[in-house]
């Protein structure tokens, strides 16, 4: 059913502006195993992009705090080579652009040192104001497949490399402790009730209480774990957290929420709050990855970056999916890890309601015949409830 609905986008009236003026050109702010490093390459050898000096710049999240905009349009000239001169058309494909922020009015102070939203920025802010007519493309997977997937890239595939090594010590080994207490914090009142501000479609909610409710479900997992599970603190934060930041009564050094991360109608509202939603596009992973035109025809074919289209309609490139060596792994113990069934449904029943959400989102997009792949009013679409039940051991994609 995806192929077919992929061909249908296709063949739908193409959306989104290409400004070569713009840097950069095309934005994919995520999601993180969501297919960005295969689109990443997609597009930037069908649209003739730029490539940069790597996928993930990330210079909207490490500009300093004064002076944020005259070093974030630096870092891209440093990125794209163009120093001294006019920048090619280009792509930014940093994955954690579209979770990883506070609001504007925020403070460090708002979560703790050892959440990865510490001294975050406002991506979405900062690139509509460097680059504002920038096409954005957004890549959403099934969010319980994803939380697998990233778990198992942080803590076993990235073993060795860089942040991800880094990170993998700042994570507990097991996914399935990190889903069970987050389920259970999930469920707490006090989070509850942010979690409503955060999937409520009340116009009168702004930007700004859905971002500090948001800042609030990252900050609180820590003080829950410390308050109601002491005892699973080391389940959930690795060695490297528990030595530079000793748990106490008040604080288990929790990382991340795998769960929050994975609540995109909120996410996607704070980025349409900073783009022009016709230059914003939504596809839905598992359809991308059925049909990859899908994505091309997004973008308009009279553009003089397109010149090779024609021909990419019927031949598609192979997967760029990543393959590892699981002896290299083995020492370390399992290097795939997947959740039991039962817990598997449990998550897919906690997503129901957040992808609901998602789902009324989408239909209240303007035009979103041609930027909404599959449209969210087909049958089956966008993980709906009652939908088979998603494949948690699914392969990790870039």
């Amino acid at each position: 059913c995806y192929a077919a609905r992929g061909r249908a986008a296709a063949t739908a009236a193409p959306r989104l502006a290409l400004d070569r003026a713009s840097t950069p050109t095309v934005v994919i702010p995520g999601i993180d195993k969501g297919g960005t490093g295969d689109a990443y390459a997609f597009l930037v050898t069908h649209l003739n992009l730029a490539a940069g000096r790597k996928k993930e710049p990330a210079c909207a999240n490490r500009a300093p705090a004064r002076h944020r905009i005259t070093a974030c349009r630096q870092c891209y000239r440093a990125t794209y080579g163009c120093d001294k001169g006019d920048c090619p058309p280009s792509i930014d494909a940093t994955p954690n652009y579209l979770w990883r922020y506070l609001g504007k009015n925020a403070t460090n102070a708002t979560v703790p040192p050892y959440s990865l939203l510490y001294r975050a920025r406002e991506p979405a802010a900062m690139l509509s104001a460097v680059a504002p007519r920038a096409a954005v493309v957004v890549l959403l997977r099934n969010p319980v497949a994803r939380i697998v997937s990233l778990h198992n890239h942080w803590t076993r595939l990235g073993m060795g490399v860089g942040n991800e090594e880094r990170l993998r010590l700042r994570l507990g080994p097991n996914v399935s402790d990190h889903v069970e207490l987050e389920l259970a914090y999930m469920a707490d009142k006090t989070s509850r009730q942010r979690l409503r501000v955060l999937l409520s479609d009340d116009i009168k909610i702004g930007d700004a209480p859905r971002v500090a409710a948001y800042a609030a479900l990252h900050a609180g997992l820590g003080k829950w774990v410390a308050k109601e599970r002491p005892a699973r603190c080391g389940a959930v934060a690795g060695p490297a957290a528990r030595e530079r930041w000793p748990p106490s009564r008040k604080d288990c050094p929790v990382a991340v929420s795998f769960l929050a991360t994975s609540l995109y109608a909120p996410l996607l509202r704070h980025w349409v709050a900073h783009f022009d939603p016709a230059n914003v596009a939504v596809v839905q992973s598992e359809a991308y990855y059925t049909d990859r035109n899908a994505l091309l025809a997004l973008f308009p074919a009279s553009s003089p970056d397109l010149s090779g289209r024609a021909a990419l309609v019927t031949a598609a490139p192979p997967s760029r999916r990543r393959t590892f060596d699981a002896a290299r792994y083995r020492h370390k113990g399992t290097y795939h890890e997947t959740l039991s069934t039962n817990l598997a449904r449990s998550l897919h029943g906690f997503f129901e309601v957040p992808n609901a959400a998602l789902r009324m989102f989408l239909r209240a997009w303007p035009g979103r015949r041609g930027l909404v792949v599959p449209d969210p009013s087909d049958a089956g679409t966008w993980w709906e409830a009652g939908a088979a039940l998603p494949d948690a051991a699914a392969p990790a994609v870039a």
